[in-house]
């Protein structure tokens, strides 16, 4: 069975609705580049609506200055660091002030820094939630099943490291060919949206079911 979780949310119906449905994991995207970005003030608003859910905290490359690890944690007990070479002192900030941490593998090309951030999680080892792997943002090509990267990288990535999780272009129609990788969590935004941040919910109703037998 794997956990889920519906990211780029940047309203608090679709967060009730993916708590509702049970989601484990909401999260929302500190980040005012990204059409599904929000501000602390919207971060809070979505958190305070959720009863089952775990809020998750997206932080990017692009995030303001402004919202240091103390103000992102008011609103988040668990923070995704979505960011190319995330360092140990990316991950310290938050374990500082007792805020768990995702980190994201961004896949480019083969495995030849896996090793980096295996290390990584072995450094901070019981403060990470899990680890995602990811394909980059301006990636243009899909792989079969419409997805993000291919099925055996995704294989790969959890055969080496646990707890993974897994993102890129899942949606309820392909979330099922990870019955082959077993993933401890799925990752999905853009694929079950009606419009950027806002989810339709019987496809979240469809992922949440089929998550659960993976």
């Amino acid at each position: 069975m794997a956990r889920v979780k519906i990211c780029g949310i940047n309203n608090a119906a679709s967060a009730e609705l993916a708590d509702e449905m049970g989601a484990d994991y909401v999260g929302f995207v500190l980040d005012d580049s990204s059409p599904r970005g929000v501000d602390l003030s919207k971060a809070t608003e979505i958190s305070s609506v959720l009863a089952r859910s775990i809020p998750v905290a997206v932080v990017t490359g692009n995030t303001s200055r402004d919202m240091d690890a103390y103000a992102v944690g008011e609103v988040a007990g668990i923070v995704q660091i979505h960011k190319e070479l995330i360092t140990d002192d990316d991950v310290l900030g938050y374990v500082e002030i007792g805020v768990r941490v995702i980190p994201v593998y961004i896949y480019r090309d083969g495995f030849a820094d896996l090793s980096r951030i295996i290390g990584l999680a072995k450094s901070f080892g019981r403060h990470i939630e899990y680890i995602l792997i990811d394909a980059p943002k301006n990636l243009s090509g899909r792989y079969s099943y419409n997805l993000k990267l291919p099925i055996g990288v995704y294989e790969y990535f959890c055969g080496s490291i646990r707890p993974c999780g897994v993102a890129g272009g899942i949606d309820d129609s392909n979330i099922h060919v990870f019955r082959s990788v077993k993933p401890d969590l799925v990752d999905v935004s853009s694929g079950i949206e009606v419009s950027p941040g806002i989810k339709d919910p019987d496809r979240m109703r469809r992922v949440i079911e089929v998550a659960r037998d993976i």
